[in-house]
């Protein structure tokens, strides 16, 4: 990742899909784009598979589900897909398959292809949004940070508006780099392009949460920010 400049536009998303949400992701794109779906942390279920192609199927060019863990495409047909792309949508999950799997069809190199070029657009949402980080707070089977792409560098939350996911307070305590922070409820998230920070809500009406590092006190300082109209939050 050393050297990696994001000219994409990447939408980190607490959980969660919504019409909403896939209409004003597709409109980043300025045109109908064309979608690849990665289901992979989600083990290429069919529900979720149903679900975000009815989303973003009424606003796409094109929907494609490139699926990894229940098909075997060839490391070819992975990279033409996903180059093909002028949205990439990976839905939530679990980290442990996707980065195995992505790993085995390079896929990862792909993304960040994607995530480099000036144009292209990356939605990840729950474990999605964690991989496009620079970890994620996963609080599962005992782990609770995953190291993400770095391709937003920022650790991230999802599913923040459960009490259960506030857990991230405590465990970023010790944390010092990166000095920013994002939390996210369902349907909620945080578009990142050319360095800047917008809040970016669907329909569930759920905030978005930033964290900064301050380096007086070494206390990360807390802004929630309601479901309202985006707006630029760093």
């Amino acid at each position: 990742m050393k050297d990696f400049i994001c000219r994409a536009k990447v939408v980190l998303v607490g959980g969660s899909s919504s019409r909403t949400m896939a209409y004003k992701t597709c409109k980043l794109c300025g045109e109908a784009p064309r979608v690849v779906i990665l289901p992979t942390a989600r083990g290429d279920d069919p529900e979720i598979i149903e679900e975000t192609v009815g989303f973003y199927g009424k606003f796409a060019k094109s929907v494609d589900v490139l699926k990894l863990v229940r098909e075997k495409p060839s490391k070819e047909e992975v990279r033409d897909r996903i180059q093909a792309a002028d949205l990439i949508y990976v839905p939530g999950g679990a980290m442990e398959p996707l980065t195995k799997r992505w790993s085995e069809y390079e896929a990862e190199k792909w993304i960040l292809e994607a995530a480099a070029t000036e144009g292209k657009v990356l939605v990840g949402s729950s474990a999605g949004a964690m991989a496009f980080s620079h970890t994620g707070f996963e609080d599962y089977d005992g782990k609770y940070f995953v190291d993400g792409y770095d391709i937003v560098p920022v650790w991230f939350s999802p599913h923040y508006q459960m009490e259960e996911w506030k857990r991230f307070d405590q465990f970023l305590i010790p944390k010092t780099e990166p000095k920013l922070a994002f939390a996210a409820g369902d349907d909620a998230g945080v578009l990142y392009h050319n360095g800047r920070y917008t809040a970016f809500f669907g329909e569930e009406g759920n905030s978005v949460w930033r964290f900064i590092l301050n380096e007086n006190t070494g206390a990360w300082d807390r802004t929630e920010f309601p479901a309202d109209e985006d707006k630029g939050i760093a």
